[in-house]
């Protein structure tokens, strides 16, 4: 699916911040502190900002091999 802007993404391709925390097992504050940094790839939407699926699931791999 794509519009003139560009291509329009799922809705479940996306994780909120507190799913992505679970899924990941990193706790939300330290997940929201790596998304200031800008070490975590997000979508921004006033207050809501959505994770990307691949960057949920790069953080569970990283998680896993600390």
């Amino acid at each position: 699916m794509s519009t003139a802007g560009g291509s329009v993404k799922r809705l479940k391709d996306y994780y909120s911040v507190k799913a992505a925390s679970r899924a990941s097992g990193i706790k939300y504050k330290a997940l929201l502190q790596r998304i200031a940094r800008g070490k975590v790839e997000h979508l921004s939407f006033g207050n809501m900002k959505l994770i990307p699926t691949h960057e949920v699931e790069r953080l569970k791999k990283e998680r896993a091999s600390c």
